[in-house]
């Protein structure tokens, strides 16, 4: 299941925690795109 395998449970968290992240940022990357180019409104961008 798991792609990477930390050697601690705290490096596990990181690594979560590092994708959640980086998910995060392209989701907010990929609405300002949408935004930018009028797919969506402006008030469906801040929900």
């Amino acid at each position: 299941d798991d792609v990477l395998c930390g050697t601690t449970i705290v490096y596990n968290q990181l690594f979560e925690l590092v994708a959640e992240d980086n998910a995060i940022e392209d989701a907010i990357y990929y609405l300002g795109r949408a935004l930018s180019t009028e797919r969506i409104d402006l008030n469906t961008y801040l929900k």
